[in-house]
């Protein structure tokens, strides 16, 4: 044999022995074929593009009549609970790879209902992007956001993404114009499931025209819906059904769906001394139950002598237990009385909201009002407006303590704000960004950390979303049950 022969031996069998090391660490799973090319390819489920609805070019009945939702919605379907989680994605239309792949993967699980994408073409201006363009531009947006931002605590402490760390973006211009797409996204959205309520008279199927969970999050983020489902549905419905849960009860760390709780996939807290403010992280998702979307699209009746007789109710309690339906109501009541407060109290706004409110109006349309005036919302990350209308609004109940996470940043903080009422955001696994990155914080891309049973991963590509999504699904057996989600 020649030396080549032999180089070109050695070299066969060497790639060979890699192939099958590979093969058996990954079950089966054909790496050679993550790649952008033809990822498109690898898992046909179903028709991605029709799968896909595009906010913008969606209204209440074309929902109704979405074949998707019609063969999800039974209680029967293929996931054996009858759960419904919905996904807002903020992507973009330049680059719909990114959804796709999403939609291909995880949004492939059978809990799935809806998958929304909502694009440049739901932005307050769709050609945003065309008028920020240029290094002046960005330059100009950060002075005019630099001088708004000292005018409250909140604000002050958070400040402005500064001009040298913006232009070091790939589009400076589009990311800043896509920090206003998460609330119209969101209020779009939440009226969509308010027209199709106001439209839908049989009083059995309003109830279940809200998901039992709606996921906002970014394309470019992996989530593991077995986890989710697992930690957030299966778990407290099977403690509930044993007598161990209440969906009142405030002392469950992940309490059922109809409790209102929103969770960060990953949560940023601000120190203590400098403002007592957390925000999620929205490239790890931010979770929405049932309970809480009810209090984000009430109708909101402030100086209304009529706002609590059932006048304006809109059947969101509407269920089986009466007790349940009086502590539902009891809870409405609740959350509208603060956001009325709010709204109402001179001074106590810190975005100039109480400007959009309106009888009968509902926080997400003054969030989607608040998103088109430039002059009020042009200036927020989208992580900072989400934060702000969760924790002042009384969205989601207040955070709990739990023993498992006290050794955590999460639980340390948890534990210390039973007396401030504006602490209302969850830290999902305990995970939250403050001096270090903690639980799901520590999974993205950039740090090659997204390993293959991680719930949440962030800043994923077409291809790694396929990889990862491949490999957890051949792990799903021996993995579901020994996730502790409480830490």
């Amino acid at each position: 044999m020649t030396v080549n022969g032999k180089h070109i031996l050695r070299n066969f069998l060497f790639a060979a022995i890699v192939v099958l090391v590979l093969s058996n660490i990954f079950k089966g799973t054909n790496l050679s074929s993550f790649n952008d090319s033809n990822i498109e390819s690898h898992i046909n489920i179903n028709n991605v593009v029709d799968a896909i609805i595009l906010l913008n070019e969606t209204n209440a009945q074309s929902l109704n009549n979405n074949k998707n939702y019609n063969n999800r919605k039974s209680p029967t379907n293929t996931n054996g609970n009858g759960f419904k989680i919905d996904i807002l994605t903020i992507g973009s239309k330049f680059n719909i790879k990114d959804a796709k792949a999403q939609m291909e993967t995880f949004g492939s699980h059978p809990v799935r209902r809806y998958f929304f994408l909502a694009t440049e073409e739901d932005d307050p201006d769709p050609l945003c992007y065309e008028n920020i363009k240029n290094t002046t531009r960005v330059a100009d947006h950060y002075k005019k956001c630099y001088k708004k931002s000292r005018r409250n605590e909140v604000l002050k402490v958070l400040g402005a993404a500064r001009t040298e760390w913006l232009v070091k973006k790939k589009n400076p211009g589009g990311w800043i114009c896509a920090q206003r797409r998460f609330a119209s996204g969101l209020g779009k959205l939440a009226n969509l499931y308010k027209t199709q309520h106001d439209n839908n008279h049989d009083i059995n199927n309003k109830n279940d025209i809200l998901p039992d969970y709606l996921i906002l999050t970014d394309a470019d983020t992996y989530v593991n819906l077995e986890h989710i489902t697992e930690a957030m549905l299966r778990q407290p419905h099977q403690r509930e059904s044993q007598g161990l849960l209440h969906q009142d009860d405030l002392n469950s760390f992940i309490p059922t769906h109809h409790t209102p709780i929103i969770f960060a996939g990953c949560r940023v807290r601000l120190p203590i001394h400098d403002v007592n403010f957390t925000f999620p992280f929205g490239g790890f998702g931010t979770f929405f139950s049932k309970g809480a979307l009810k209090r984000l699209i009430h109708p909101l009746y402030c100086n209304d002598s009529t706002s609590h007789n059932g006048n304006h109710n809109h059947n969101w309690t509407k269920n089986k237990n009466s007790n349940n339906d009086n502590n539902a109501k009891k809870s409405l009541e609740q959350y509208e009385t603060n956001a009325c407060q709010m709204l109402t109290t001179p001074g106590k706004t810190l975005l100039d909201e109480h400007q959009f409110y309106e009888p009968g109006r509902n926080l997400a349309e003054i969030m989607w009002a608040l998103a088109k005036d430039e002059a009020a919302s042009g200036c927020l990350h989208s992580d900072w407006m989400m934060g702000y209308m969760i924790n002042y609004y009384h969205l989601s109940r207040h955070v709990v303590h739990h023993e498992n996470n006290q050794h955590t940043s999460a639980g340390w903080h948890d534990a210390r704000q039973t007396s401030n009422v504006i602490s209302r955001l969850h830290a999902f696994m305990s995970s939250e960004i403050y001096k270090q990155n903690e639980g799901n914080c520590k999974h993205d891309s950039s740090s090659k950390s997204c390993h293959f049973n991680a719930t949440i991963c962030h800043r994923m590509n077409a291809a790694e979303l396929t990889k990862i999504h491949l490999a957890q699904y051949n792990l799903l057996d021996e993995t579901r049950h020994k996730i502790n989600y409480t830490v």
